[in-house]
């Protein structure tokens, strides 16, 4: 039992999973076993894709189906994509970035972390997103616990160079000039993955979390 009153099920093959998801039939008779407010929620397995050129949107439904049809993947199993960072925070001329996708079909997710994706005709390395120490996006205290909703803070802290106002408000853009709040140093912004506050917290996360020993979905 989760958090949020939801429920974890675990079925015995990847097409059982598949049809429950996919046969409205046997989807409605398998929520007809909890309520009528039941709904079903697959798992997603999510990916990194290195070096993604900019010019590939996220947002659009055709550079999704295009993604997928370029790399012989069903059409819906990629269910979203975001930018790893905001557009905001990238260096003046940058041309690529880290993009996430959300896959619902773990062999998909593992295929495309063996072989690599092709987005706009390049060939790109692909990883497991591993599971990361929480930030808070209003004090941006990394390992905390709790979330904006929650902060004791009275102002909000940017993110990229720790004054009082909001990230995306933020008018630094050399990186000498960030400056982070977890280790109260400049050269680079509490959101930075190389950060060392943030690599302690993730080394005493990733011993908890077996998942992000392997390399690839179960």
């Amino acid at each position: 039992m989760l958090k949020n009153g939801g429920v974890v099920y675990e079925l015995n093959s990847s097409e059982a999973a598949q049809l429950i998801q996919n046969d409205e039939d046997a989807k409605q008779a398998f929520m007809n076993l909890y309520s009528a407010q039941a709904i079903v929620r697959p798992r997603l397995y999510p990916i990194i894709v290195e070096r993604v050129p900019i010019s590939f949107n996220p947002e659009s439904n055709s550079n999704i189906r295009e993604l997928e049809d370029g790399n012989s993947i069903e059409n819906g199993e990629v269910q979203r994509a975001r930018w790893i960072k905001p557009p905001a925070h990238r260096e003046p001329n940058q041309r690529a970035a880290h993009l996430i996708l959300l896959i619902s079909n773990p062999r998909t997710a593992n295929r495309m972390i063996r072989d690599g994706a092709r987005i706009h005709q390049t060939l790109l390395w692909c990883r497991k997103l591993l599971k990361e120490p929480s930030r808070c996006l209003k004090c941006h205290k990394i390992g905390t616990g709790h979330f904006a909703s929650d902060c004791l803070e009275e102002e909000e802290k940017c993110g990229t160079c720790g004054a009082n106002h909001r990230t995306r408000n933020c008018p630094v853009t050399d990186k000498q000039s960030r400056y982070c709040v977890n280790c109260k140093t400049k050269g680079h912004a509490a959101w930075d993955r190389g950060c060392p506050a943030f690599v302690t917290q993730y080394d005493k996360l990733a011993s908890k979390v077996p998942d992000n020993q392997y390399k690839y979905y179960p």
